[in-house]
């Protein structure tokens, strides 16, 4: 198992240990592929070191994986002694068991909450099993029995149990309370498709009947390149759930003992199966092809719009999040932003070419058309997962009320409201995330007012659909920039400045912050203004110029205009180009957990002390001369008009910077400035005649 997990490049992960006790243990699982009959018991055992064993259909047992399913203690299904096998071992603990309440595969997912859990299939609609239930309850009661029996020295009665319930003389009762512990099995992603498995499937085993290449096509991919997390839902003690109620039924006179467990098994069995079912599905992991399915099925029109298909699904994700009370997977965490990035979503990508292939989407240049008669109706219960993946998607969801309101109302907004709220949605947690940054790394001696740090939007006086992103240096925050964000606002611009991830806190932030951060902080301010926006400037000073010169590479026609004010292409200090080396080297200082040697920051003196840091971590002066790097290479991208602004005296900055700059990009229109400033931060103070040239740069190429 262990080089089939290496061989597949499968993530296999658990979350929740703590709640399996040093018990006997009967977990319960949800079930959707047959996968799950060797996947689990080597999960448990790898992550817990339980050794459980499980029940698998009879047509399983057969060559190679018959023989590894008996090894591991498995019982056929359609063994006659199976609950009897069962209940021995739950009695004594020799080993614990692992058991799908379901019954059977749910292919579709299709869960109806009503008085009881209700599975949807091909044919019919019945309840769960309470088979489960039964069991833990039974093991209790005679459990119970057994001691009694022991304590009054009834050897008949001992005799008798023991051998209908397998144990041997050398057995113990175990006296500690049966547990159940619910497993929720999360698969991501769920994709039909050919694989190595289904090739050698195809290829070596002959008249096998289509559904089980079904199964093994879907369940090829799922354990191929994908993550499987089990999540272990708080243990359910047997004893102290049903303690009150059978001291109550045990006082009955006139009542025999099987009759009394008779009525404690029927008072508890749909309540237990109801308590460990609502554990097992209230915790999946809700995905991005969740929120991307139930975005399109709830939506009320046959046609959507790219962008407003993104506005919705990112704002349905941020709603469920604010509920704070399922569990998030991380292809909708806070990096969800990313989706607004043509090339920048995986996740997005993924399941937009699975609807596609499915022909659950059509496109027509920015305008898709939704097939909703396909998401609508149901299919067949055994070529969902091959024909219609995305309608499973949307079944695991239905039985949520509160999620499902939040899909139907977002659904029934107008493109500019859906706009507005991303727009609202993507400040706010810009704002959220400097907060949090902010508490997180506070230093009494090194942190500066928290108003500093802020990122902020300036709306427009007078109607305007220009807007400008506007990022501050390194080392700096938004305070940097907002002498030159009020006038440009005053000019009648909208401006978002930005917070670069990692700034505006303490200086040890930036230790644990990438230049792609960086990248992603200025990313946000361009997705908001698109919100509100026709035309984007992206606009930034150090090294904000290079984010802003690196966006217009990445989105090109998309930004409007540049303007790149004293962009960090070159540096004047030679020593940075010894940074990567003592990075390094401090890193592998680390691997061998020494810290004698290592030279993590140097002291400087920033131009500007109240807003900058002046402790200089090397890890983010490793980062800025990366992003210097992959700029420098982008320059060739960028078609945008640009206007390039370099002090001709910059202490900092190599001034060739500019020429560099200017020389390398394919704008057609550029132009470039060479201020006589002597220092390096020359938008510290409102310069009205350099403030001038860029709002006329911008009324002259963009308005």
């Amino acid at each position: 198992m262990k080089l089939l997990e290496k061989l597949l490049n499968s993530n296999l992960n658990v979350v929740g240990t703590e709640n399996i006790p040093d018990t006997p243990v009967l977990f319960v699982a949800n079930h959707f592929t047959r996968a799950e009959t060797f996947i689990l018991p080597y999960m448990l055992h790898r992550f817990t070191k339980k050794k459980v064993r499980s029940l698998a259909d009879d047509t399983v047992f057969v060559g190679a994986l018959g023989k590894y399913l008996r090894s591991m203690g498995t019982v056929s299904t359609s063994d006659p002694n199976r609950n009897e096998i069962i209940l021995g071992d739950l009695i004594t603990g020799r080993h614990d068991w692992l058991i799908y309440p379901e019954g059977i595969m749910v292919k579709n997912k299709h869960i109806l909450k009503k008085r009881h859990y209700m599975l949807q299939t091909s044919n019919k609609t019945r309840r769960i099993y309470t088979g489960s239930a039964i069991l833990s309850l039974k093991a209790e009661l005679l459990k119970k029995e057994l001691l009694i029996a022991q304590d009054i020295h009834d050897a008949e009665m001992v005799s008798s149990l023991y051998k209908k319930y397998f144990i041997s003389e050398q057995d113990n009762i175990n006296p500690k309370p049966l547990h159940i512990v619910p497993i929720t099995i999360n698969f991501y992603p769920i994709r039909p498709g050919k694989n190595p498995i289904y090739s050698l499937a195809k290829r070596f085993i002959n008249n096998t009947s289509d559904r089980i290449m079904e199964e093994i096509e879907i369940e090829g991919n799922i354990l191929t390149n994908a993550e499987v997390v089990l999540h272990f839902s708080k243990a359910i003690n047997i004893y102290e759930y049903i303690k009150k109620e059978r001291r109550l039924v045990h006082k009955i006179p006139f009542v025999s003992i099987h009759a009394k467990n008779n009525l404690v098994l029927n008072y508890f069995r749909y309540r237990l199966t109801h308590k460990f079912m609502s554990q097992i599905y209230d915790n999946i992991y809700i995905n991005f092809d969740h929120i991307f399915a139930a975005s399109l099925y709830f939506w009320d029109h046959d046609t959507i719009a790219r962008r407003t298909l993104k506005n919705l699904i990112y704002i349905n994700a941020r709603d469920i999040k604010k509920l704070d009370k399922y569990h998030l997977h991380h292809s909708i965490d806070e990096r969800i932003s990313r989706l607004f990035m043509a090339e920048g979503n995986i996740h997005y990508d993924s399941i937009f070419n699975l609807a596609f292939e499915q022909n659950i989407l059509t496109k027509h240049h920015e305008i898709y058309q939704i097939n909703h008669d396909k998401l609508n109706n149901p299919q067949d219960f055994h070529k969902d997962r091959l024909n219609n993946t995305l309608k499973i998607f949307v079944n695991e969801l239905r039985k949520f009320k509160d999620i499902i309101k939040i899909f139907n109302h977002n659904a029934k907004l107008s493109d500019k409201e859906l706009a507005d709220k991303t727009f609202n949605i993507l400040l706010r947690s810009d704002e959220k995330e400097y907060y949090q940054d902010y508490i997180k790394y506070f230093s009494k001696t090194e942190s500066k007012p928290r108003k500093f740090g802020s990122p902020f939007f300036l709306a427009a006086k007078t109607h305007s659909r220009v807007g400008i992103i506007l990022s501050h240096g390194y080392k700096a925050s938004p305070e940097e920039v907002k002498n030159l964000a009020i006038f440009l606002n005053n000019e009648g611009f909208n401006v978002y400045a930005v917070r670069l991830k990692g700034h505006g806190t303490a200086p040890i932030n930036l230790k644990y912050t990438h230049w792609e951060d960086w990248y992603d902080s200025f990313f946000r301010g361009y997705a908001a203004l698109k919100q509100r926006c026709d035309h984007v400037i992206a606009a930034g000073f150090s090294t904000g110029g290079l984010l802003a010169l690196l966006i217009a590479a990445q989105k090109k026609h998309k930004i409007s205009a540049v303007i790149s004010i004293n962009a960090a292409i070159k540096l004047n200090d030679i020593r940075v180009n010894l940074v990567p080396t003592i990075h390094y080297w401090n890193e592998f200082l680390t691997l061998l957990h020494s810290s004698k040697g290592k030279k993590e920051f140097i002291i400087d003196k920033p131009e500007n002390p109240k807003i900058n840091y002046s402790k200089n971590y090397l890890k983010g002066v490793k980062e800025l001369s990366d992003l210097m790097d992959h700029c420098n290479k982008s320059l060739k991208q960028i078609e945008s008009p640009t206007l390039i602004i370099q002090g001709a005296n910059d202490p900092v900055v190599n001034p060739k910077s500019g020429k560099i700059i200017y020389n390398k990009i394919n704008s057609k229109v550029k132009k470039i400035l060479t201020p006589d400033f002597n220092n390096h931060v020359i938008i510290k103070n409102t310069n009205q005649q350099l403030f001038s040239e860029i709002s006329k740069f911008i009324r002259d190429n963009v308005t």
